[in-house]
This record gives C-alpha cells, structure tokens and sequence, in this order.
C-alpha cells in the first residue's frame, strides 16, 4: 500500500452563496487574510471538520471493529492499491473489508481483473473519492460489493 499526497485526492466542488457572504469574503481577500475564494473556502471547511474529528473518529473505530471474521480496514486519509497489493490480499484467504475517509485509488487493473476485485473483497466502503477502471467499477456497483455515497449527477 502507497499513501499518496493529499492533493491528488482533490475534486472540484461547486458551491452557492449570497452576494452578501461573497462581499464579506472579497473583503478578506482584498486586506490579505486569505490569497483568493477558494483559500478561503477551504481554510473554513478545514476549521469545521476539525470541530467534528472527535465524531469522525468514532465511526472510524465503530466502523474498524464492527465484523470480526472478515479482514476489515479503516484509513483517514490516500490510499493507493496496485493489482500486487490486490493479489496479496488474495492469498490471504479472507474477504477484505476496506473502509475509506478520502480517496481510493486502484492502479494497475483492467477490466480483466474484474474477478480478482470479486474474489478478494467483500465490501469497499468509499466517502469521498474513488478511482479505478470504469468496467471493475461497474461490476464492483452491479455486484453490491461497492458502497459509495452517491451525489447529484452520479448515476
């Protein structure tokens, strides 16, 4: 497993506010608290969800201990999976259960490891971004294996 560097967990959200709050924020911009919108944005969602780790680590642990039998992770944060990470977990012998806060990625995988993905993991659990071939990811959703939080636009 490869940990990768927050940033290229990134994605483009959009976002409606008041001319109002805008006003203010160009405000704080324009006297140097902040370098553009976007850092601003940013540093408050930051500063909300720190208000909110205590809550978010205990779902991660309720999350981590919830099935026993089955080989269940749980990461905050990047992670980065290749068809070797894939095909180790395989011999292993159990079903993965992989929980992740962030991104997950799988590089390396074709549409013809579709049943690797079957064979070795029971559930992928993913709130926020997930990468891989678009024909695993299907086979992955049509089998319920998949677990993502839908959001408007996604089908």
């Amino acid at each position: 497993m490869k940990n990768l560097k927050p940033e290229m967990g990134a994605e483009k959200i959009t976002i409606n506010l008041g001319a109002v709050e805008i006003g203010k924020i160009d405000i704080l911009i324009d006297n140097a608290w902040y370098t553009d919108r976007s850092d601003f944005i940013r540093n408050a969602i930051r500063e909300k969800l720190r208000n909110h780790d205590a809550d978010i680590e205990r779902f991660a642990q309720a999350e981590q201990f919830a099935d026993a039998t089955a080989r269940r992770g749980v990461l905050i944060g990047v992670m980065s999976l290749n068809k070797k990470d894939v095909l180790k977990m395989r011999n292993d012998g159990r079903k993965q259960i992989v929980v992740v806060v962030g991104l997950l990625q799988f590089t390396g995988l074709t549409a013809e490891d579709s049943e690797l993905m079957l064979d070795v993991f029971e559930t992928i659990k993913v709130y926020g971004s997930f990468i891989v071939d678009s024909e695993i990811k299907a086979v992955l959703e049509s089998s319920g294996i998949l677990k993502t939080r839908k959001r408007r636009g996604d089908s």
